[in-house]
């Protein structure tokens, strides 16, 4: 993701809550959207992402991670 410092301070920036709590990237996101219905893909940018938790958890639990946190682990390695 990415936007400008302006955008983020309107949106409120990432929520200050616990990462087993809250998605802070999607609610980000979420937020910058009741802003502006200015943004996109862009299929000209390459991100990498980190597997980490696929190969501790599997892809299924890693998946309903990301979804709705309805896989809980233990400790959620923040890196």
């Amino acid at each position: 993701m990415a936007i400008t410092a302006d955008l983020y301070v309107r949106a409120g920036g990432f929520p200050r809550t616990a990462i087993e709590e809250l998605h802070e990237d999607r609610a980000l996101v979420n937020a910058v959207r009741l802003l502006t219905s200015a943004y996109g893909v862009r299929r000209d940018v390459r991100v990498a992402g980190s597997a980490r938790r696929v190969r501790a958890w599997g892809l299924r639990r890693t998946l309903g991670w990301y979804a709705d946190h309805r896989y809980r682990p233990e400790v959620v390695d923040i890196r």
